[in-house]
C-alpha cells in the first residue's frame, strides 16, 4: 500500500517543480521548495514500502 501511496507524489512533485521553474525564472521559489518536499516524501514512502516487503519475505 505504501508503494501505491507513493505513486501520487512521484508524479506530482516534478510537475510542481517544472511549473514553478517555467512560471517564475528565479532560482528558489515556493513551488520549487514544495515540489522538492513532495519528492522527498515520495522517496521516503518508496524506501519504507520496499523495507516492509523485504521484512515480510524474510520473516521467521
Amino acid at each position: 500500500m505504501l508503494l501505491l501511496y507513493s505513486l501520487f507524489p512521484i508524479i506530482i512533485g516534478p510537475v510542481i517543480i517544472q511549473a514553478g521553474n517555467t512560471k517564475y525564472q528565479t532560482d528558489l521559489n515556493i513551488y520549487t521548495i514544495i515540489g522538492v518536499f513532495i519528492c522527498i516524501i515520495a522517496i521516503f514512502l518508496i524506501f519504507k514500502g520496499i523495507f516492509k516487503i523485504i521484512n515480510t519475505l524474510f520473516e521467521k
